[in-house]
C-alpha cells in the first residue's frame, strides 16, 4: 500500500483488511514530526515506517488515538537510538584512547530543522511535540513519560537556546507560552 506525502509515494507496510482509514490519515501527518526530531528524510521515514509496523504487530486492541500513539512510538525509539549511537561513541572513544566522544558535524542550514539539531535528543522532543506537533503540555508529558513541569522547563529551555541559534534571528519574538 502507499501514501502520498508532497507528491511523492511512501510504501507503507502491508495493512490488515480490518484496518481502520485513520492510519491511513495520520500516517502522512507524522513525517514532519520524524524529520523534526531525526533531521533526515531517511531516518524520518525509517522512524515512521518502524512505528507503523510495531502498531501492526500489536496484539492487542488498537489505541484510543492513534496519531498520540504513533507520536509516542516515534519519540521513543529516537530517543533510544540516541541513546545507543553516544553509548557506541562514547565506548569507541575509550577503546581508542580519545578524551572526548567525537561530535556529529552539524548542517548550519538556515532553517528551523538544522536549528532543532543542535538541541540535545530530549529537548527537541520536547520541542517538536509542542510547538511543531502542537500538543498540549499535559499530552506531551504523558507522551514522554515526563512531569508537566519537567515538560515546561526542557521547552523553556529549549526555546531560550534557540532564540540564541544566529540562523534563528527572526524568530526572536516567539514566545515560550503556547497553550
Amino acid at each position: 500500500m502507499d501514501v502520498r506525502v508532497n507528491e511523492e509515494v511512501v510504501l507503507l507496510p502491508d495493512l490488515r483488511a480490518d484496518e481502520p482509514d485513520d492510519l491511513l490519515q495520520t500516517v502522512p501527518g507524522l513525517y514532519r514530526v520524524a524529520f523534526a526530531l531525526t533531521g533526515n528524510r531517511p531516518d524520518a521515514e525509517d522512524l515512521v515506517h518502524t512505528a507503523v509496523e510495531r502498531y501492526l504487530a500489536a496484539t492487542q486492541e488498537g489505541p484510543a488515538d492513534l496519531g498520540a500513539y504513533l507520536r509516542r512510538t516515534m519519540t521513543n525509539l529516537h530517543l533510544n537510538a540516541v541513546k545507543r549511537r553516544g553509548i557506541h561513541r562514547r565506548s569507541m572513544a575509550t577503546l581508542r584512547g580519545d578524551r572526548q566522544a567525537p561530535t556529529a558535524d552539524l548542517d548550519l542550514r538556515p532553517d528551523i530543522f538544522s536549528a532543532l539539531q543542535t538541541l540535545a535528543p530530549l529537548p527537541r522532543a520536547v520541542v517538536v511535540l509542542r510547538y511543531l506537533a502542537d500538543l498540549p503540555v499535559d499530552d506531551v508529558a504523558r507522551t514522554l513519560g515526563r512531569p508537566a513541569g519537567t515538560v515546561r522547563r526542557l521547552a523553556h529551555h529549549a526555546l531560550a537556546e534557540l532564540r540564541l541559534s544566529p540562523t534563528l534571528r527572526p524568530f526572536d519574538e516567539v514566545s515560550d507560552d503556547h497553550e
